[in-house]
């Protein structure tokens, strides 16, 4: 854990690190907290010089480097992938998995967010996304402002809110029904 930091300016450091492997490439970042096997290992090429990430799990924020900066990757292999990506959250095993730099997202469930649409295709540099829900699937590897909520859901474009997945049958907006739904246009 930590064998290669190196401060570049008084103050700079106060990084925590837990586990084998453990931020083992931050260089100037600060302010970083890595716990599990791995959790912030980095590579050694481009050494991790950004702040604030927090990564815990295994793997979690495994491939942090460069100026990589307030992340939050919780759960085993949680953000695994991300590389440059800024201001992400992810909750949950495999969550933001394949992401590499991706910026602004929260992501919360199990492999939420892996995978594209078609089950297959990696979502690799998804911005403003909010994705919730087991298995929940963005788009596509670019998305942007896509919010996608429910097990299994599939998002459907930029600029686009799914509740649910296919076996959904109603979407009540109070429980009463009784609140008002503001919009330009509903159709079949």
């Amino acid at each position: 854990s930590l064998e290669v930091f190196v401060a570049d300016a008084p103050n700079h450091g106060a990084n925590t690190c837990v586990g084998t492997y453990a931020g083992q490439y931050v260089s100037t970042g600060t302010a970083n907290t890595f716990m599990g096997s791995g959790a912030g290992n980095g590579v050694d090429g481009t050494r991790l010089t950004g702040d604030f990430n927090t990564a815990i799990g295994g793997d979690a924020g495994n491939a942090l480097q460069g100026a990589a900066t307030c992340n939050t990757l919780i759960g085993q292999t949680a953000g695994v992938a991300i590389t440059t990506g800024t201001h992400n959250v992810a909750i949950g095993a495999l969550a933001l998995n394949e992401c590499e730099d991706g910026t602004n997202n929260v992501i919360i469930g199990y492999s939420a967010a892996q995978h594209a649409g078609d089950g297959s295709t990696d979502i690799v540099t998804p911005t403003y996304c909010v994705a919730i829900g087991n298995n929940v699937r963005l788009s596509n590897t670019g998305v942007a402002n896509e919010i996608v909520i429910g097990n299994e859901a599939v998002g459907q474009g930029n600029n686009t809110v799914t509740l649910g997945d296919d076996n959904v049958t109603a979407v009540y907006m109070a429980e009463d029904s009784g609140a008002t739904v503001h919009c330009l246009d509903v159709k079949p």
